[in-house]
């Protein structure tokens, strides 16, 4: 992944997994219901290229997001698949 950087290399979702990731994606931003619990945006990113980039109607790329300890959870745990791994 190139950085610091202000755009992201892009690409398509592989087409046998398009439909689907993209239903996926639409159900947990906009269905009432939330099935999925809150969720305010989603980026889904392959081999350095980010593939989606969507986000509730609430939300948009400038609107600041409190994570906080949810982006040092994640860290954590790629850190520690990856130490795993070798």
């Amino acid at each position: 992944v190139p950085w610091p950087t202000d755009a992201w290399p892009r690409a398509d979702l592989p087409a046998e997994v398009a439909d689907g990731v993209l239903t996926l994606v639409d159900e947990a931003l906009r269905d009432p219901s939330r099935p999925y619990g809150v969720i305010d945006a989603v980026a889904i990113v392959l081999a350095g290229n980010l593939l989606v980039v969507d986000s509730h109607e609430d939300y948009d790329p400038s609107t600041p997001h409190w994570s906080f300890s949810v982006a040092k959870s994640v860290t954590h745990a790629a850190v520690g698949i990856l130490t795993g791994d070798g």
